[in-house]
């Protein structure tokens, strides 16, 4: 953007090449700082890394995700939310259901 400045060009035609407002090129032209991550972003790269674990304890839990949340938080500083979780653990669901099919009767007989 700067280097657009540089060379002549108006706001209005970095603007355009860029396909951003106005109002946006003035803010990082003025020194706006640079992009952040969006808060969301980093709670979901730390439940890609920490995948399996998170999947050991999503069972343990019985699918519960309000109690793995509560557990995450213990482990994780940054912002987390319970709906990106459970949109994370949506994957590990169909597993889960496998595993309850096969309950055992008193009897001893699976139904």
């Amino acid at each position: 953007m700067n280097k657009l400045s540089k060379q002549g060009q108006s706001i209005r035609g970095i603007a355009r090449k860029l396909g951003i407002s106005r109002q946006s090129v003035r803010k990082y032209m003025n020194g706006t700082p640079k992009y952040k991550a969006p808060v969301q972003d980093s709670f979901n790269n730390y439940l890609k890394i920490n995948r399996e674990t998170i999947k050991e304890l999503f069972f343990e839990m019985n699918g519960h995700c309000v109690p793995l949340l509560r557990k995450l938080r213990e482990s994780y500083d940054g912002s987390a939310n319970l709906r990106g979780l459970q949109i994370f653990c949506r994957q590990f669901r169909r597993e889960l259901k496998k595993v309850d099919n096969h309950h055992f009767h008193a009897s001893g007989f699976t139904y």
